[in-house]
């Protein structure tokens, strides 16, 4: 079988692979896998594998020469770029005598090409995993105007083959889109997101003067910075201003006014991987801020790097989180509305509960056996294996 990153480059989504390729590899653990990528991203992969303990005996590794584009994923502007790149693999298949390939991402030329080259290759059957790039079904981008652009509806939606399946990062997500496209529901599967969760560390909250909550990756306009200024305005008016602290554990950019209460005030930087474990394991509290439809057709990363540092979520609802509440149970708060959200920071603010927060770990530690990639090996299986 073939693994392959047709886009990312170095260290861009590589805990996502390695994490998949740990998946695949408990589901066929006799036999010889390859994962083809840019170098760079190998590295990193092969990196996050050995730290996390996983064989890699039955890991073979090919470089690949993929270009770095500033085209969306959506953008048959990458077709020129594309095009050699999947002529190749398909042959190295053919010659290989390999008849099973997994796209780790895929792109709206790359879905257009596999179709198009399995009308040549017939004994090959592809498997295309839909990151963001499903995010573009939303009605606001099937707008005219953007269709130009957005090639993934037409590519997606058409010209399909039993011969490739597409795989979604979460149950809602296949829901959400079998809603407004039914006939996509022979070709179009879900598995939880693959995450290799961190050993738990002993943790006690509220040690510090001030309630810590953290937002997981950029804080922007998309990641609910919107909705972090609301909430200090608010409280920076209350007898609570000096009780909170909101912590960045990614890239950020804010304005004077509210930096007192932003950690760290860095701008526009990325942070290495050691300082993003270090201030991950400080914060008491995850906040996911983002609007109802923010991930309707696409997971979040940020939801699961909340289960392996075991902190409780304060998330606004929406399907995806609606899903994850309700399988995982009490690992958090979900909030119907900013209201409701805001009253349950001011209660925790006036009256913490270590008991409370407690049975909160208790629970996302239970949520991660539940999200085992035992588990998620084999609910792929089911898929890989149906005929």
């Amino acid at each position: 079988m073939l693994i392959f990153e047709p886009q990312c480059t170095g260290f861009i989504h590589s805990p996502f692979n390695a994490a998949f390729i740990v998946v695949i590899s408990k589901i066929f653990p006799n036999e010889k896998l390859t994962f083809m990528a840019e170098q760079r991203h190998i590295d990193h992969v092969k990196n996050i594998l050995l730290d996390s303990n996983n064989n890699l005996e039955n890991i073979e590794f090919k470089n690949v020469d993929i270009k770095e584009l500033n085209f969306p994923d959506s953008d048959f502007s990458r077709m020129p770029f594309e095009k050699p790149l999947y002529e190749s693999v398909f042959k190295f298949m053919n010659d290989e005598q390999i008849d099973k390939i997994i796209f780790s991402s895929s792109t709206a030329p790359g879905i257009h090409l596999t179709k198009k080259l399995l009308k040549k290759y017939k004994n090959i059957k592809c498997y295309g995993v839909l990151h963001g790039i499903a995010h573009t079904l939303q009605f606001e981008a099937l707008k005219f105007k953007t269709l130009i652009n957005n090639k993934f509806p037409q590519t997606f939606l058409l010209g399909n083959t039993d011969r490739y399946k597409f795989i979604v990062l979460g149950e809602s997500i296949r829901q959400e889109i079998l809603k407004r496209f039914p006939h996509m529901k022979k070709y179009l599967y879900s598995i939880d997101h693959p995450y290799l969760f961190k050993h738990e560390n002993e943790f006690m909250p509220f040690q510090s003067e001030k309630i810590r909550f953290g937002v997981f990756g950029s804080l922007d306009k998309s990641k609910g910075y919107k909705v972090v200024k609301k909430i200090i305005d608010k409280l920076k008016c209350t007898e609570l201003k000096d009780k909170f602290e909101i912590v960045v554990i990614g890239k950020m950019n804010v304005e004077e006014e509210y930096k007192q209460y932003v950690k760290p005030a860095s701008k526009n930087e990325f942070i290495s991987r050691k300082e993003f474990d270090m201030l991950a394991e400080t914060i008491d509290y995850s906040l996911l801020l983002y609007g109802s439809k923010a991930y309707k057709f696409k997971a979040s990363g940020s939801f699961f790097d909340t289960l392996s540092y075991l902190k409780p979520t304060l998330a606004l609802k929406s399907s995806f989180f609606q899903y994850y509440f309700n399988k995982l149970g009490e690992i958090g708060y979900l909030c119907n509305n900013y209201i409701e959200l805001e009253k349950t920071i001011l209660e925790i603010l006036k009256y913490p509960s270590i008991q409370k927060y407690t049975l909160q770990r208790q629970a996302l530690l239970e949520a991660r056996e539940l999200l085992k990639l035992e588990k998620i090996s084999n609910d792929l299986y089911r898929i890989l294996c149906e005929d």
